[in-house]
């Protein structure tokens, strides 16, 4: 039976087949797939970018400045919850995920303990409490699918600076748990169309699969995977008409 894309708004209709070949890891007619990726961190800065950055601070001014400021604002006092309220709390669980990613930022800037031992604590909360939460309308921890692409997204940073730490394994595999439960959110993400709401879910969708190191997560968000309400194409196919 044909698989109907009415989602696409440049093709109609397309075969079941001709989707599954799309979907398929070896599909790659613009060689966008790497082949392989870099050690942690990878998604929101590389060690490169931090050694350059760490050289700035103190010789040149705008970079002190930014550097003074992440380093206030990982410090900014914050009351870590017992657990993740429900019904949500979308500010509380955006602030968490922003406080831990500064604090890992400012720990692989600074090498700080403190830092570190701050992230992991916000990360183990969100790890425990955050695939527990309710998917509704594509958004589980802040009530707005626009918004939780960009927590996703954020999801991936935390994870990716983390692991550059060396977390141990059982820390580790939570973690990634964590990042694997979100693909259940971006699938249920209402936006569909090329427009700057799925762009931001392909995106949320390829922050975890760089993070994780897992090649069929990047091509989904690239080429398109099925979603349980119909073929969701990737980055690839928005960019040839957008």
């Amino acid at each position: 039976a044909g698989y109907t894309g009415a989602m696409d708004t440049t093709t109609c209709v397309r075969s079941s087949a001709e989707l599954d070949a799309r979907a398929a890891l070896s599909h790659d007619p613009f060689g966008l797939m790497p082949a392989a990726l870099h050690e942690h961190p990878r998604v929101l800065v590389t060690p490169e970018q931090l050694a350059r950055s760490r050289a700035r601070v103190g010789k040149v001014a705008w970079a002190t400045r930014s550097f003074e400021r992440l380093l206030a604002a990982a410090d900014e006092p914050c009351d870590l919850p017992a657990a993740l309220p429900t019904p949500i709390d979308g500010k509380l669980n955006a602030g968490l995920l922003t406080l831990a990613r500064r604090n890992a930022l400012a720990h692989l800037l600074t090498g700080e303990a403190k830092h570190l031992d701050r992230a992991i604590s916000i990360a183990d909360l969100l790890a425990r409490d955050d695939p527990t939460l309710p998917i509704t309308h594509g958004s589980r921890a802040l009530g707005s699918s626009l918004g939780e692409t960009r927590y996703t997204s954020g999801l991936a940073h935390l994870y990716d600076m983390l692991a550059a730490t060396g977390l141990d394994p059982t820390r580790d595999a939570a973690y990634r748990a964590m990042l694997e439960s979100t693909h259940a959110v971006t699938d249920a993400n209402p936006h569909y169309n090329c427009g700057n709401h799925n762009t931001w879910n392909l995106q949320g969708r390829l922050a975890v699969g760089a993070a994780l190191g897992d090649m069929q997560i990047i091509h989904d968000a690239l080429y398109g995977w099925r979603c349980p309400q119909c073929f969701r194409y990737g980055l690839a196919h928005q960019l040839q008409h957008d």
